[in-house]
């Protein structure tokens, strides 16, 4: 009898430690999967900056486990999460994950696509979700962008579908183009001009708009046609463009005024600037 009260008391300590124990255990393994903290900061009960800091941490980190959340992200109330998840799914670089990344976006181009067609104002992120497409240059989202082609005829929405599909290493995505490129589009509306230029960044070649020169030339050479190569120097031509792009911007930002006493030191090589002259004293007043 003597013994119950004690036992009683212990289990009633050890029933009110349980809940720091747990949450004591919780935060050893947010510390050691830093993905679990992330995950908490994306969801979205969390105010707009928190989940924007977590989505540029998360376009570094490629983790499965982000997927979900991410393209849960794609419907997020602000414009700039949603845009911002965007950029963070077209990151992914492992095959697994920028297939999934794919999906999502594919996914919802085709909503964005709809409300488009409705309201103009979507135009902005329909395209920024095709270029993410572009991106990931996956061959499970050529027919969805096809007919996405079909769907309006906003030559910026089709130029950008026609760019994502042409960056896919791929014999589908081309034979896709050729094939659309003869379908209907006899002139007028600009849709031959916009899949040549997507045929010709696809494969360097040049066949003008005529559908029937792009067709012999495929058949040509479509046995030994080199997708990488011609992927690498897509990429080339990019970071070249970029590149040109920020000197150009450079070039064009105003340059900060030296100030009249600045004592800036001179670069190495530079010639030191002449010392100034002492002002002239006053001359004394005549009586």
């Amino acid at each position: 009898m003597p013994r119950r009260p004690f036992a009683a008391a212990v289990l009633a300590f050890a029933l009110a430690a349980a809940p720091a124990a747990v949450a004591f255990a919780d935060g050893d393994r947010t510390a050691e999967d830093p993905i679990l903290a992330l995950l908490a900061q994306l969801k979205d009960d969390q105010p707009v900056e928190v989940r924007l800091a977590a989505l540029r941490e998360a376009a570094g980190t490629d983790d499965p486990r982000l997927i979900a959340p991410l393209g849960k992200l794609l419907k997020a109330p602000e414009e700039d999460v949603r845009l911002a998840a965007v950029t963070t799914l077209a990151s992914r670089t492992m095959p697994d994950t920028q297939k999934r990344a794919a999906a999502a976006l594919l996914e919802r181009s085709k909503a964005l696509q709809a409300a488009f067609e409705k309201d103009v104002s979507k135009k902005d992120e329909l395209v920024a979700v095709v270029k993410g497409l572009h991106d990931l240059a996956q061959e499970s989202t050529i027919d969805g962008l096809l007919d996405g082609i079909e769907l309006g005829v906003d030559l910026a929405v089709v130029e950008a579908r026609a760019m994502a599909v042409a960056n896919v290493p791929s014999a589908k995505a081309i034979e896709g183009l050729i094939d659309y490129m003869g379908r209907q589009h006899r002139g007028g509306t600009g849709l031959r001009g916009v899949l040549s230029k997507a045929l010709m960044y696809a494969t360097g070649a040049k066949q003008a708009n005529d559908v029937d020169a792009w067709r012999g030339w495929w058949k040509d050479v479509k046995a030994t046609f080199d997708f990488q190569a011609a992927a690498a120097a897509r990429a080339s031509a990019r970071d070249a463009k970029a590149a040109k792009d920020a000197a150009k911007k450079a070039a064009t930002e105003p340059k900060a005024k030296r100030k009249k006493n600045d004592t800036t030191p001179p670069k190495d090589g530079d010639k030191p600037a002449d010392p100034e002259k002492p002002a002239d004293p006053e001359k004394p007043n005549e009586a």
